[in-house]
């Protein structure tokens, strides 16, 4: 894909996808990575202990099937407005597509939503 920014074609590198059936844990490897479920049934991400270093850590869900799927933070992470640990997940026969891109701020332990289409609730 070629797009055009300020005068200069700029070529947008294609994104690393890892496509999941199945729960998951999140390694720190997977940052910057494009993690999808393709499942009928309710699947969970689970996502990793971050810290200091880990600071600006983003990753995209996607929801390919019709199960539902959970992304759960550890430790006392949050993610967007959940509690500590807490999750964000879109229905079982909601949106197949939906997706969400999560970025880790330290600053306040929160996995800050920085897009996402579809349903998505958090707890």
């Amino acid at each position: 894909m070629t797009i055009y920014i300020q005068g200069k074609d700029q070529t947008v590198a294609k994104a690393i996808v890892s496509t999941k059936t199945g729960d998951y844990t999140v390694t720190t490897a997977d940052f910057g990575k494009s993690l999808r479920m393709n499942s009928g049934s309710d699947y969970n991400f689970t996502l990793p202990s971050v810290g200091t270093a880990d600071d600006g850590a983003r990753l995209t869900f996607i929801k390919q099937g019709a199960g539902k799927v959970t992304i759960t933070a550890v430790d006392s992470d949050l993610i967007s407005d959940s509690g500590a640990a807490g999750t964000i997940s879109c229905a079982a026969g909601g949106l197949v597509g939906a997706d969400i891109n999560l970025e880790y701020v330290h600053g306040s332990v929160t996995w800050v939503v920085r897009g996402a289409h579809g349903t998505w609730t958090t707890t």
